[in-house]
């Protein structure tokens, strides 16, 4: 969904090798020289790697990039290093899962993929969780977000504490079909009454 100047901007910045589209390349972008790989060959990719890459990697290898969002000028690629990555891991495992059942959980990537935040529910995966994309069109109903996590069964959802309030007042806790055993909520701060609201004996951590 980003506009088209963007990503042009960011394919020729960040200099990629590779680029995963879905079902077919967005119009006007100009991959003259990488290698495009499509959603909906995927399979078939995953069946002819049969070995691993022998390359070592060090604390210090960038993982991935991100870029900023360009308000103050031209869009900044940010370099995360895996010693991030593990730092967030480390944080996640301690403070979180631990306290958890230490069971397969199934837990929900709610931030889309363009903010830093959604890193911190996909790395549940290194953990032997599951994990449940949430779709855009539902993020933004609060009724069909509901129905969403109880069909799919999601137990561990993230959201900010605006979302959050207006989840609750849909009836996110008291309904029947709710599988949530927590909530990890941040990005704004959580206001005493909402704090109350979830934190009553029994109910979601």
């Amino acid at each position: 969904n980003y506009p088209p100047e963007r990503l042009k901007y960011i394919i020729k910045d960040s200099n990629i090798d590779y680029l995963i589209v879905g079902e077919k390349l967005p119009d006007n972008l100009d991959v003259k020289g990488k290698n495009v790989i499509s959603l909906g060959k995927f399979d078939g990719l995953i069946n002819d790697l049969d070995y691993n890459a022998d390359i070592e990697i060090s604390g210090e290898n960038v993982a991935y990039v991100i870029y900023t969002s360009g308000s103050t000028g031209k869009p900044k690629g940010v370099m995360i290093s895996y010693r991030s990555l593990c730092g967030l891991y480390y944080v996640m495992l301690h403070d979180i899962f631990s306290q958890l059942p230490r069971t397969r959980l199934n837990v929900s990537v709610n931030a889309p993929f363009l903010f830093d935040v959604s890193v911190g529910q996909y790395i549940a995966l290194l953990m032997g969780h599951k994990i449940t994309l949430i779709p855009e069109n539902v993020r933004t109903s609060p009724q069909e977000l509901i129905n969403f996590l109880n069909e799919q069964k999601v137990q561990v959802f993230d959201c900010v504490n605006s979302q959050l309030k207006s989840l609750l007042r849909e009836g996110l806790i008291e309904n029947k079909e709710n599988t949530l055993i927590a909530l990890l909520q941040a990005g704004e701060a959580i206001d005493n009454k909402t704090g109350k609201t979830i934190s009553s004996p029994g109910d979601i951590r």
